[in-house]
């Protein structure tokens, strides 16, 4: 049999050096260009089940946002208690799906007496509270990864 043939029989045991005789085609032909626009991943826009704000049962997204004259006002409302911003947690109740995967250009974050910026806050933080009492994640939903896309 010429080297040039494949046997169609993998070896058991992969080979660590090059071959002396490259193969005369590709084992597999080259796939379609690329696409020019990248694909968008799908961010899952649900109420979280579990957030309860102010950690009060009865608060749960469905409940504390009932009151259509007051849910926009209670979806702006930051739970104090654990530093998150209500419109995260019920994104599909608030209509801010595609808002929280982004960064609050306003925002000033200070640790200490260090002040940042969503830009410049060091990803360490972005699980914690600052000085604010404000989870930064919350505010910095863009570099701090908030969204996680549809699997």
């Amino acid at each position: 049999i010429s080297s040039f043939v494949p046997s169609g029989f993998p070896s058991v045991i992969p080979s660590y050096l090059p071959s002396d005789f490259p193969s005369i085609s590709p084992s597999s032909k080259p796939t379609n260009k690329p696409s020019s626009i990248p694909t968008k991943a799908k961010i899952i826009c649900e109420d979280d089940d579990s957030f309860r704000y102010k950690n009060k049962e009865k608060y749960t997204c469905k409940k504390f946002l009932k009151n259509i004259k007051k849910r926009e006002k209670n979806c702006n409302k930051w739970d104090n208690k654990n530093g998150w911003l209500v419109k995260n947690h019920c994104p599909k109740t608030c209509n801010h799906c595609d808002q929280r995967c982004l960064d609050d250009k306003n925002a000033k974050i200070k640790f200490g007496k260090k002040k940042y910026t969503c830009e410049d806050v060091p990803t360490n933080k972005c699980a914690k509270k600052d000085k604010k009492k404000k989870v930064v994640e919350e505010l910095c939903g863009a570099k701090c990864l908030f969204c996680v896309p549809e699997k």
